[in-house]
C-alpha cells in the first residue's frame, strides 16, 4: 500500500527534511500563450515534465536536465524568459514502509518559440517521445487524475496571482 499526502508549501517542513527526494516535476507556464507543457511517451497517457535525481545532483538541476530530456527546452539558455521558479509543494509519499518526497515546482516562462519544444524523432518505449503545449482549462482532458486532486487548483491560485508575484 502507498499512503500519498500533499503539502502545499514553498519549503519542505523540518520533520520531512530528512527523507530523500526521489521525483521532481514541473507545472511549465508559459505567459504570453496561457498554456501549459505536457509530455507522453506513448502519446496516450500524459504527464508533467520532471523525473529522478541523478546522485549528486541539486534539485534544480535534476529539474533542469528532465525538463530538456523530455521537451529539448533548456531553461538555462531561457533564464531570460523565467519569470517564476519555485516549489509550490510536495507529496510525502511512504511505499513498503520506506518515506520519500516528490516535489512540484512551477515555473513560468514569460514566452518561448513553438519550434523550441519537438517530439523525439526515434521511439524509445521507455522515453518521452512527444511533447504538447495545452490550456489549463484542458489539461484536465489529458490528465484525468487532477480533477480529483487539489494541486491543479493550488497551481491556479498561483497563475491568478501573476499580477502579485512578477513585476511588471
Amino acid at each position: 500500500m502507498v499512503e500519498r499526502r500533499r503539502y502545499g508549501f514553498s519549503t519542505i517542513i523540518p520533520q520531512h527534511m530528512h527523507y530523500p527526494i526521489k521525483q521532481v516535476y514541473a507545472r511549465i507556464y508559459i505567459k504570453k500563450q496561457d498554456s501549459i507543457i505536457i509530455v507522453s511517451k506513448d502519446g496516450s497517457k500524459r504527464q508533467l515534465p520532471g523525473g529522478k535525481p541523478k546522485a549528486g545532483e541539486r534539485i534544480l538541476q535534476t529539474l533542469f536536465r528532465e525538463i530538456y530530456e523530455e521537451t529539448s527546452l533548456s531553461l538555462s539558455e531561457l533564464t531570460h524568459s523565467i519569470k517564476y521558479c519555485d516549489l509550490f509543494g510536495y507529496y510525502h509519499i511512504i511505499e513498503n514502509g520506506e518515506g520519500y518526497l516528490q516535489l512540484r515546482y512551477c515555473i513560468i516562462l514569460d514566452d518561448i518559440v513553438l519550434d523550441e519544444l519537438h517530439s523525439n524523432e526515434s521511439f524509445e518505449e521507455d522515453s518521452i517521445n512527444y511533447v504538447k503545449k495545452t490550456t489549463l482549462g484542458e489539461l484536465i482532458h489529458f490528465i484525468p487524475w487532477l480533477k480529483t486532486n487539489e494541486e491543479l487548483s493550488f497551481f491556479n491560485k498561483t497563475i491568478g496571482n501573476l499580477p502579485q508575484i512578477l513585476p511588471s
